[in-house]
């Protein structure tokens, strides 16, 4: 499989790198106005624009758009008259829907909307995508042998499954580390050093994420396992339970992320 990356920034190298190490991409074609900056990679062709790209006459299976959604009202009309009608087109960027898509780049084509997030650049990533009513048995195929390279998978039915997904896993990674770094600091106010604090934030988290995978547990029960009555955790635990604190806290973020989703498009 030919890709036809357009736009390459964090989103965009995240799926680069994966599919870097996929036999079935056998090639990308990177097009951004930094691509030449970046050191060279097997199976990857860099180019600075979608005209010099179009001068080389080459041919792709699939374009991936992974522009920030700001962007797509600048950059779709000049990428149009270099992708052919049939082409299918995944795009990554946030809010932009499938009606939008077709707006933007003509109703030819088949469209996905996807979010991946950025643990796929490691095989670890976590993917949402539907299809627009272009796509055939054949776009959904490759469609998803594309994104399993970065991770598992997860088709929803339309546009709001979508920014669901965005909302949760897509923005999920940087909970996550939102939430180690509070811990770092914590430990920091205790006393230990940057090292010894960030050893003893990340280290929880990685055996933390390491064990619930290998065990095939849910985190409740793992939770419960690491919970003595009346002990020091449940003493931690109580304080995040206090009028559901940490689930609110939780809620209000996937919600205030799930709106922006809905909003970026219409901006």
């Amino acid at each position: 499989m030919k890709i036809l990356l357009i736009g390459w920034g964090n989103m965009g190298d995240a799926m680069l790198q994966g599919w870097v190490r996929s036999p079935d991409v056998t090639h990308i074609d990177a097009v951004s106005p930094h691509a030449k900056d970046r050191p060279a990679q097997t199976k990857v062709s860099a180019f600075g624009s979608i005209e010099e790209w179009a001068s080389q006459k080459r041919d792709v299976d699939m374009a991936v758009l992974a522009f920030k959604p700001f962007k797509f009202v600048e950059i779709c009309p000049g990428l149009k008259p270099y992708l052919k009608p049939d082409l299918p087109i995944l795009s990554v960027a946030a809010g932009i829907t499938l009606s939008q898509l077709t707006e933007f780049l003509g109703e030819d084509h088949p469209f996905i909307r996807t979010m991946p997030n950025t643990p796929s650049a490691i095989g670890l990533g976590m993917t949402g995508y539907c299809f627009s009513n272009k796509a055939k048995p054949y776009h959904k195929d490759i469609t998803v042998k594309l994104l399993s390279v970065l991770g598992e998978t997860m088709e929803v039915a339309d546009d709001e499954g979508i920014n669901a997904v965005s909302a949760v896993s897509g923005s999920g990674p940087a909970y996550f580390y939102k939430f180690i770094e509070s811990i770092e600091n914590t430990a920091l106010n205790m006393g230990f050093d940057a090292n010894q604090a960030a050893l003893l934030a990340r280290q929880s988290f990685f055996g933390a994420a390491g064990l619930l995978k290998a065990s095939g547990k849910d985190p409740a029960t793992l939770r419960a396992e690491v919970t003595s009555p009346k002990g020091a955790t449940a003493a931690g635990i109580a304080v995040f339970d206090e009028n559901r604190a940490l689930e609110s806290m939780v809620k209000r973020a996937i919600a205030a992320a799930l709106e922006r989703n809905r909003t970026l498009g219409k901006n």
